[in-house]
């Protein structure tokens, strides 16, 4: 394609944005892209986000997702946002520049949560007569903004990176970028990941006694989402087939890192395979609904696949029927 053509697309692009409300809506509002009122839109249906949540955000930038979710989670909340590109700080997020179909992810970010929950003390004086006694407890603090943070914190915590082995990012921000390539790798990661699930360690539990649910004893957030997105290739079943493929490196992320009874969102473009993944993803939630938010666009084939009440379980249950919208 000419540099001329190249530049009348990106116009016409520009030019569509324009028109759309949720576009200005998002501007207007402080929201980094139009996405946030798909997610808004889904918590408005399936009440996904609660204050004091420990949230996580797969293929976050630029960041849309994240806002709305540190929004609702409030104070005493965690949001982790993790992208294969780097994100602009927010406040009240942690980011990990990482690749989500890359089996060592998941271990980043329980590390990542885990260090945010046990580290920190606060000081809690009670005056008893004429003496003061101070006393320290564990609180799970708020997250402070990176312009707060140490530069060493900063660099330890607010932006980790990875180097790249796919692209997980939100495409409603800006034109997809010509450069950034996307993982062809996407489901045999997947399906190594499946593969890949923590014993309990030697000696932690008396003989003969059953191991518990290793996801159980390791999940540290309370919701998954994703609105991974691969680089359009203009092929429509390739970039189906892919989004089916970085979708299941977000459900098998999430069956890692989620708590017994959490949630997942998670976009896929419908294809041939849609049917199949939205029966994988039963396997491990209790309840699975699928829904096209009212943000959508109208010419889209995406569709949101959510995971309600994780079994938290390492053996997945057996397919049941499927779900209507």
């Amino acid at each position: 394609m000419s540099r001329g053509r190249a530049g009348s697309g990106r116009a016409a692009w520009r030019k569509e944005q324009a028109k759309d409300p949720f576009f200005q809506r998002a501007k207007a509002e402080g929201y980094r892209a139009r996405s946030a009122y798909k997610l808004l839109g889904l918590d408005e249906k399936f009440k996904l986000l609660r204050p004091g949540q420990t949230v996580v955000d797969l293929g976050a930038a630029p960041g849309s997702w994240a806002q709305v979710a540190a929004r609702a989670v409030g104070r005493w909340g965690r949001v982790v946002a993790v992208d294969l590109q780097p994100i602009e700080p927010l406040p009240g997020v942690l980011t990990l520049q990482a690749d989500i179909c890359a089996p060592e992810t998941a271990d980043r970010i329980r590390a990542l949560l885990e260090h945010q929950t046990g580290s920190r003390r606060i000081e809690v004086r009670a005056q008893r007569g004429p003496a003061t006694e101070v006393a320290t407890r564990r609180l799970e603090p708020p997250i402070a903004p990176a312009s707060r943070l140490q530069p060493a914190e900063a660099a330890g915590l607010t932006e980790i990176s990875a180097a790249p082995a796919g692209t997980a990012q939100r495409d409603e921000a800006a034109p997809p970028p010509a450069a950034v390539q996307t993982s062809d790798t996407a489901g045999q990661v997947a399906d190594a990941l499946r593969a890949d699930t923590a014993s309990p360690a030697a000696g932690a539990l008396p003989p003969g006694a059953p191991s518990p649910p290793p996801l159980a004893r390791t999940g540290v957030a309370d919701l998954v989402l994703s609105d991974a997105a691969p680089t359009s290739t203009g092929v429509k079943l390739a970039d189906r087939l892919r989004s089916v493929g970085l979708a299941e490196c977000a459900l098998m992320l999430a069956t890692r890192i989620l708590k017994p009874g959490g949630a997942f969102a998670c976009k896929v473009l419908r294809g041939s395979d849609f049917d199949a993944f939205v029966a994988q993803t039963k396997r491990h939630f209790r309840q699975v609904r699928v829904n096209v938010p009212p943000a959508t666009r109208q010419e889209s084939s995406e569709a949101y696949v959510i995971g309600l009440d994780f079994r938290g379980s390492g053996a997945p249950a057996p397919r049941e029927a499927e779900p209507t919208e």
